[in-house]
């Protein structure tokens, strides 16, 4: 009999072990005005390591403004609903180094697919990283494509944004949109502009 009970516990706790997801809360900025806000950012909480997001770019050709959900699990940030169909895609991956490059496929199917590469990691003074995401040619202003590029932490979200792009070798940061981490990186070799 003690042992039938302890193979129960035994398995009851296994099950739940599988169960339960891998992901810590994030404590994302609050933005009170949308045009001050990052390109995509987290509006409120939905439940256990999933969130309500607003996007604002450019996916597989079109311009979306919309609502969607970003899940925090698997050392990545996941994203659904930015597109037509609610597939859900790692779009901001953490086991990534800086130089790294992998494609997102916003449109399952489609041949149509986004680079993301990571431009730089910046290490914090609390032990937090928040990493450079460069979405490429996810912004269109009057015909012209840029890049986005993303300041992401796993422990705050989204928490920064900026529209990429070069002139005369020198790269230009237009419309910076919540923390871009001006007193982490030096931004002397970049031109400030904003959008007309």
């Amino acid at each position: 009999m003690d042992i039938t009970v302890l193979r129960i516990c035994l398995l009851s706790a296994l099950f739940l072990c599988q169960c339960s997801v891998n992901c810590n809360r994030i404590d994302y900025p609050k933005f009170e005005n949308a045009d001050e806000a990052p390109y995509m950012y987290i509006v409120s909480e939905r439940g256990e390591c999933s969130y309500m997001i607003h996007t604002d770019m450019e996916v597989s050709g079109k311009t979306i403004k919309t609502n969607g959900i970003l899940t925090n699990v698997e050392n990545a940030f996941f994203v659904e609903g930015v597109n037509s169909n609610d597939a859900q895609v790692k779009l901001f991956d953490f086991s990534k180094k800086v130089g790294d490059a992998y494609f997102v496929d916003f449109n399952p199917g489609s041949s149509i697919e986004t680079k993301v590469s990571v431009d730089d990691i910046i290490k914090k003074n609390d032990s937090s990283e928040v990493y450079l995401f460069r979405l490429t040619d996810s912004f269109s202003y009057q015909g012209h494509k840029s890049d986005l590029i993303f300041f992401v932490s796993a422990k705050r979200g989204i928490i920064g944004s900026y529209v990429s792009d070069f002139y005369n070798g020198q790269e230009l940061v237009i419309d910076q949109r919540g923390d871009i981490l001006l007193s982490d990186i030096d931004y002397r070799k970049k031109e400030f502009r904003i959008m007309e």
